[in-house]
């Protein structure tokens, strides 16, 4: 794959990621290496379709809460890592779902989730 810097820092994917973790100490190029990995981005910094089809993943509310609990605890993680660690731990569906086991073990309440 042909990477073209200048591009891939213009992308809007990745400044739009970057904007919400910069504060948490989190560099651009780091932004640009994770999102090239995950297939987010191709080497001239264009989004691709798994990002488009994954976006609801990273956006649901199980991977966002999570991810904030790890901020808060002072842990460097980043929401593609949480998500991986949900899913391997059967909580969330690839789509960033809850699954049977997630209500079993009390971290989403059924009642709760319906009052949103």
């Amino acid at each position: 794959m042909i990477f073209d810097i200048d591009k891939l820092n213009k992308s809007k994917l990745v400044n739009e990621v970057y904007e919400e973790v910069k504060d948490e100490g989190h560099t651009k190029n780091e932004i640009i290496s994770l999102l090239v990995s995950e297939g987010w981005l191709d080497g001239q910094g264009n989004t691709t379709e798994k990002a488009y089809q994954q976006a609801n993943l990273f956006l649901s509310p199980m991977v966002k809460g999570a991810y904030q609990i790890a901020l808060e605890r002072g842990l460097n993680t980043n929401p593609v890592e949480i998500a991986r660690i949900l899913i391997s731990k059967g909580v969330i569906t690839e789509d960033g779902q809850p699954t049977k086991k997630a209500f079993d073990l009390g971290i989403i309440d059924e009642e709760e989730l319906h009052h949103d």
